[in-house]
């Protein structure tokens, strides 16, 4: 939904984004021919990126080498984007008609302070992007709604995330209270679920509260479905939910507990039995190659807990097959670093992902390899640690004219910073005898702090007697070109 921020923030979001996936200096005048503006304006840009979102992010500029991103700053994306947010007309609106959808034109000039024209722009601007989250706006009075009403809870859920995260909380409801329900409610369905995951279900419970007090409720066929059975743990928990409802002013009707079953865990529960054995046989395969190509296994534990993942996405696309995140995608984010560390790990999950979206019929590869991605890093455990330890290492020659001890050091030091992605041998004779160089050749670099005469090969780089950032940096190239 980026096309409801200003063109200027659009512009600057443009250019951090795209020294965000380079990793590296770019040409001033590719990024602005890029973006089709001047190198002015982008230089412009720059001062108001580095002024108006310091301590989020920042970009470097050098007349010889270009632009960077700058790494003294913490690059902290969810912060930048919930800021971008704050100050946009738009998401405050949604924000707004969220809570209060029974407003018509005038309150909404008023409250917002535009003018007609400017609110009227916005509206279209909204109902345009909307639509390609299957959502619509109403204006007699104005609020959002879908043909599936599920469908507006979970663009709200994650519209709350996206600007409030996991620490900060816009409600009136106890935010502990909706939390307890969902990490005891979610421990009798069997399902393991991370802090985060748990947040998320707290903000789509809350969602759905809010919504239902509203008079906005699940269609009657959905409600007529079976409940999944109501133990005693369960009966009690709701039983807590209701006195923490009846603390506040909200007014849910006598069917929100049947709501609360029945979608909640909208993408856990209600998936029909043949189709995820359909589903589970398939991905079974795919976890069994990868194990199998890279040697690594898979415990007990954390295919279960991968297969449970892999079926939300699978059942939560089902049934709202738009897409969730409004600015900040995190899994593409997390997905470009692993593409960057792990080619060949992520070619092979690629290629496999295009066998399993014909297999089953879904878009795995196509909208979902990002998540996957994320997934299999995030709960396959020590798969960073075997995929380096597998991996080809960058074979490093350590010379010193300070002896072989010192040169261990050099080496120790490596080791220190890169672990199994350096292979370091310590040259152990004297630097005077070294005169065979085709056999330093053979190296994918070699650092010494003495300067060897006629060195004819371009691996070689001098070196102070201890490392510094600038020798880091150039191991750290090496490396990515190895890999």
């Amino acid at each position: 939904m980026k096309e409801l921020l200003k063109t200027s923030v659009q512009r600057r979001l443009a250019i951090v984004g795209k020294l965000r996936d380079t990793f590296d200096w770019q040409p001033l005048q590719k990024i602005a021919d890029e973006l089709d503006c001047t190198p002015k304006t982008v230089l412009s840009d720059i001062d108001t990126i580095n002024h108006e979102w310091a301590g989020k992010v920042g970009v470097e500029y050098s007349k010889t080498k270009g632009l960077r991103l700058d790494d003294s700053q913490h690059n902290k994306w969810q912060l930048l984007f919930s800021s971008i947010m704050e100050q946009s007309e738009a998401f405050d609106f949604l924000e707004k008609v969220f809570f209060d959808p029974n407003k018509d034109a005038e309150y909404w000039i008023n409250c917002l302070f535009v003018s007609e024209a400017t609110f009227y722009r916005m509206i279209r601007q909204l109902e345009h992007s909307l639509k390609r989250h299957g959502l619509q706006i109403e204006r007699k009075p104005f609020r959002v709604t879908a043909p599936d009403e599920r469908w507006v809870r979970i663009f709200y859920q994650n519209f709350f995330i996206e600007k409030y995260g996991l620490a900060r909380w816009p409600f009136f409801l106890a935010k502990q209270e909706l939390l307890c329900f969902v990490n005891g409610s979610s421990q009798t369905f069997d399902l393991l679920l991370t802090d985060r995951e748990k947040m998320r279900y707290t903000y789509f419970l809350v969602v759905l509260l809010f919504r239902n007090s509203q008079g906005f409720l699940l269609a009657p066929d959905l409600l007529q479905q079976k409940q999944p059975p109501l133990t005693t743990t369960r009966a009690a928990l709701l039983a807590e939910l209701e006195k923490s409802i009846l603390r506040t002013q909200l007014s849910v009707s006598q069917n929100w507990q049947t709501e609360v079953a029945l979608s909640l865990y909208y993408d856990h529960v209600l998936l029909k039995q043949h189709e995820a054995l359909d589903v589970l046989a398939e991905l079974r395969k795919f976890f069994t190659e990868l194990e199998t190509t890279f040697m690594i296994e898979l415990a007990a534990i954390d295919q279960k807990r991968l297969f449970q993942a892999c079926l939300q996405l699978y059942h939560g696309y089902r049934i709202y097959p738009y897409r969730r995140t409004l600015l900040f995608n995190e899994a593409e984010l997390f997905s470009r670093f692993v593409k960057r560390d792990y080619p060949h790990f992520t070619k092979l999950v690629q290629q496999l992902l295009i066998r399993l979206e014909k297999a089953t019929d879904f878009p795995w590869f196509t909208q979902f390899q990002a998540e996957v991605l994320q997934l299999l890093f995030k709960n396959w455990g020590q798969l960073g640690y075997y995929l380096d330890v597998h991996s080809p290492k960058v074979n490093v020659l350590v010379v010193s004219d300070s002896g072989k001890r010192h040169g261990e050091l050099l080496a120790e030091w490596l080791k220190s910073r890169f672990y199994y992605r350096v292979e370091p041998t310590v040259y152990g004779e004297s630097i005077f005898a070294l005169t065979d160089y085709e056999k330093l050749a053979t190296y994918d670099l070699v650092l010494s702090n003495y300067p060897l005469a006629n060195y004819p090969y371009p691996n070689l780089q001098l070196i102070d007697d201890f490392l510094d950032d600038l020798d880091f940096l150039l191991v750290s190239q090496q490396v990515k070109q190895k890999r």
